[in-house]
């Protein structure tokens, strides 16, 4: 069974499995363009319309706390943070996407950087945090297999390559979200990348 494997293989994506996550969600009635909060305290990441969530087996990402329009196929959503930076104490993740799910996936960083998983067995969770009066939506790589050391995240243009051991200390526990080996989300989407300032709302 999925739940299985991923528990057993993901350090991460472990320890959210059994957790129902619930966060405060606005509607937009009319269909009128929702006036979008201000962005302190809050992270923000533009999701495309083609992009697919893991739910299943109890699990289920963060609801935004609210959703704006910027460019076509996509919304920016904002998340509220979690309270800490430690992967492993968090408890209100964005959400998880397979990439198998996902095989065209593309998450684009606020410093332009666009990146592709490097084989469907990387599975992305998604970790939204503010420190310093800087928010953003970091990415946890996961796996499904034990390619620890070669498998993870790698640059459109070819270099470098962020892989799972690369987010971890010598000792084995966890960097801090805000290490640069954590990609800092400006765009998800499953299909062509979607340039990072779609991350700014209309």
């Amino acid at each position: 069974m999925l739940l299985d494997v991923i528990c057993r293989c993901l350090f991460v994506v472990s320890l959210y499995m059994p957790i129902a996550i619930c966060c405060l969600s606005t509607s937009n009635s009319g269909g009128s363009v929702p006036v979008c909060p201000a962005t302190e305290n809050l992270a923000q990441v533009f999701v495309s319309t083609d992009v697919v969530w893991y739910e299943e087996e109890g699990f289920t990402g963060q609801t935004p706390v609210q959703t704006c329009t910027s460019c076509a196929n996509g919304n920016v959503n904002f998340y509220a943070p979690e309270a800490t930076d430690d992967v492993f104490e968090a408890t209100m993740p964005v959400g998880i996407i397979m990439t198998a799910d996902c095989p065209n996936m593309c998450i684009c960083a606020t410093d332009g950087v666009c990146w592709r998983p490097t084989s469907t067995s990387v599975v992305p969770l998604f970790e939204p945090y503010c420190s310093g009066g800087t928010c953003g939506v970091y990415v946890v790589i996961g796996l499904l297999s034990e390619t620890f050391d070669t498998d993870g995240f790698v640059a459109t243009t070819g270099n470098p390559t962020i892989v799972m051991l690369d987010q971890f200390n010598e000792d084995f526990s966890r960097k801090p979200v805000t290490d640069p080996s954590y990609i800092n989300a400006a765009t998800i989407s499953c299909g062509e990348c979607v340039q990072p300032t779609c991350q700014t709302p209309t």
